[in-house]
């Protein structure tokens, strides 16, 4: 009898699940970007070992009818840990963009989840089989995300959420939560290792969300201006949403695991509610790789590009020279 009760009591839970959704968008970079050169040339999508991805009408906020932009960056802070041995890193930063006169507090409340996996990129499960969002640059995600029931799992486990107004903001705390239950609770999520899994959140709208734009680090010189901001269109302002410190390494944590370093894809999650009580919020995820200014890839596991430029590659030239790019990323795995 309490079998069944408990299957009934899951089967309902499962029923009350939102769709998840993986909507294909295009990820521009800074080449797409409408600057005059002079103002590019002294913007974040100068520097060589800086990716910018930009996610037009990535976020949908109903009541204020208008839609948002994701802009993801990985550089700065960049540096070295002054521990032994020494360890490189770099930052994942989720910006919001939005107009200027978008009134996102006095929406409800949405949250925007910057996943990691062994404390960089998800890795692509199979470097010889990439998928065609990898070469057409879109925000689908690849099966080893998508397969099964993984996408629904997730939803699920963002589902379980309560706020309870804790010393928490809203969006840490479910960034929190969901890191906690996936690294406590699961094994796997798709083909990846859930303990391995980490997770920085943010609002994107409601009570908690940015009001003053952010200052994004806009050359090597580590100085910042708003001549050129990645973000599309052009008007909106950009706003923090979450960051997260990127570890380089020339192994990962396991030799039986892949290791995506600053050229794998990166999960971000958005999760809409209809108001402060919602408990079946719309849950989105965008899969989304960065090219630098020149549309290359970043260096794999390093600050800047190794002697020889083994990993860097004109994302135009893939068909023809990326047998030798498999060579340079594999020797570091």
């Amino acid at each position: 009898m309490s079998l069944s009760v408990g299957l009934a009591a899951f089967l309902l839970a499962t029923s009350r699940v939102q769709a998840v959704t993986n909507p294909e968008l295009s990820v521009q970079g800074c080449d797409q970007l409408t600057c005059p050169s002079s103002a590019r040339n002294d913007s974040i999508c100068s520097a060589n070992n800086i990716g910018v991805g930009i996610a037009s009408n990535a976020v949908n906020v109903s009541k204020a009818d208008t839609t948002l932009t994701l802009t993801l960056v990985d550089g700065y802070p960049i540096g070295i840990y002054q521990t032994f041995p020494y360890v490189n890193f770099t930052t994942r930063s989720l910006y919001l963009g939005a107009p200027s006169n978008a009134d996102l507090k006095a929406q409800a409340p949405g949250c925007a989840l910057l996943m990691q996996y062994d404390q960089a990129t998800f890795p692509y499960s199979d470097m010889k089989t990439l998928p065609d969002s990898f070469f057409q640059n879109t925000t689908s995600c690849p099966t080893s995300l998508t397969e099964g029931d993984t996408m629904q799992s997730l939803a699920s486990v963002i589902q379980q959420f309560r706020y309870s107004n804790s010393s928490l903001l809203r969006c840490e705390a479910l960034s929190a939560f969901v890191q906690y239950t996936l690294n406590h609770q699961n094994s796997t999520l798709g083909a990846f290792s859930a303990p391995l899994i980490s997770v920085t959140g943010g609002a994107v709208s409601g009570p908690d969300v940015a009001t003053s734009p952010a200052k994004i680090i806009d050359s090597v010189a580590g100085t910042t201006s708003s001549s050129c901001k990645p973000v599309k269109p052009s008007d909106y302002d950009l706003y923090d949403v979450a960051s997260a410190t990127q570890i380089l390494r020339d192994e990962p944590m396991s030799q039986n695991l892949t290791y995506g370093g600053r050229d794998g894809f990166t999960p971000v999650v958005s999760v809409m509610y209809a108001d402060d009580d919602d408990t079946n919020p719309d849950v989105a995820v965008l899969c989304m790789h960065l090219y630098n200014g020149e549309g290359q890839l970043l260096p794999f596991s390093t600050i800047n590009e190794p002697t020889g430029g083994a990993t860097t590659v004109k994302v135009a030239g893939w068909g023809t020279i990326f047998t030798s790019v498999l060579v340079g990323v594999w020797t570091l795995l």
